[in-house]
């Protein structure tokens, strides 16, 4: 079946047939994007089509990794709230503060969404099972919508991951391998017969997010704009180790770190700030306090957020979304 999408290479543009399971560029090894035709799409689509479309992520499909006549392995994924929180706002001094609460998803993380789509496009080009490394949330994402579809799971997950998550994944059915080290050990294993998650086809689920910030902020105030932003260019030294009090903030290096050298300074600019653990874990506090259960990345966004405002990067007269990343209950051990 034809897609309306291209796969390119991020270093050296080439593209790639989408057909089957494409993995990484077949001349230069580094990762592919997705590239839709956004002028014909732009040209033809109306708001209107998205009128009794499920309020889901894959209501966006004419950008998703889905063919005209295909149906998605979908668990309700996306549609998840932005929520605004006024007495934070104040906190902060910014004109007005948003949460994208993400763990309202199935598997209680974000992860529901590249996994949602990574299936449906592995599976509609004939993968038999798959395997993926994790420090938690993608793990049991990728079980769940294992399941969804009707194949094997392996997943391979550092031994100090919370026990509710591994629980959670052999639950699913998955085939849980537990790997004394980091997500970086996991990685080099491998499990024959099964298919890697794509790294380009995770991209699809997690950027849709935007599409949905954009419709959101349209119908709560008739205009307005919240796009991602990736780390500024200058800031690429690979993490080797990273301990804190958040589980999945024990990684190791950069995965993707290709994509991160040839590919961040094409997505504008921004600014990186780092906070403590004892910062984060008050943030996370606060966010329970106002009735989002946040996890510790979430906390994370929340203390970046004063940082960046104490720095003058953020204004006071700013709308601020915090990207909420799972749910408090995951990481309860």
């Amino acid at each position: 079946m034809k897609l309306d999408f291209t796969l390119t290479c991020s270093r050296c543009e080439r593209e790639t047939d989408t057909a089957g399971t494409p993995s990484v560029c077949a001349e230069c090894g580094a990762p592919l994007l997705a590239v839709y035709p956004l002028e014909k799409i732009a040209k033809e689509f109306r708001p209107e089509n998205l009128e009794g479309r499920p309020w889901d992520m894959w209501r966006y499909r004419e950008v998703m990794p889905l063919g005209a006549d295909e149906e998605p392995v979908s668990l309700g994924e996306g549609g998840t709230p932005l929520l605004s929180i006024p007495a934070l706002a104040k906190t902060a001094g910014v004109r007005e503060l948003l949460v994208k609460e993400e763990g309202l998803n199935p598997t209680y993380s974000f992860k529901a969404r590249g996994m949602s789509a990574a299936v449906t496009r592995a599976v509609a080009g004939g993968a038999a099972g798959f395997v993926a490394p994790s420090a938690g949330n993608a793990a049991d994402a990728l079980s769940a919508y294992g399941a969804r579809a009707g194949v094997p799971v392996r997943v391979y997950m550092p031994k100090d991951t919370p026990p509710l998550v591994i629980a959670e994944c052999r639950a699913l059915g998955a085939q849980v391998e537990l790997i004394d080290g980091v997500i970086t050990d996991c990685r080099d294993r491998r499990a024959d017969g099964l298919e890697p998650a794509r790294r380009h086809h995770l991209s699809h689920g997690r950027r849709n997010g935007d599409h949905r910030y954009v419709e959101g902020l349209r119908r709560a105030r008739g205009a307005g704009l919240a796009r991602a932003r990736k780390t500024p260019p200058h800031v690429r030294r690979p993490v080797r180790r990273l301990c804190t009090h958040g589980s999945r903030l024990g990684i190791g290096r950069r995965v993707g770190g290709a994509l991160g050298k040839s590919g961040d300074h094409r997505l504008g600019p921004g600014a990186a700030v780092a906070v403590s653990d004892r910062a984060l874990l008050a943030a996370t506090d606060e966010l329970l306090h106002h009735g989002v259960a946040a996890c510790p990345e979430g906390g994370a966004t929340l203390a970046a957020l004063y940082r960046l405002r104490a720095d003058g990067h953020i204004g006071p007269d700013d709308s601020v979304l915090c990207f909420n990343t799972g749910a408090w209950i995951k990481y309860v051990e």
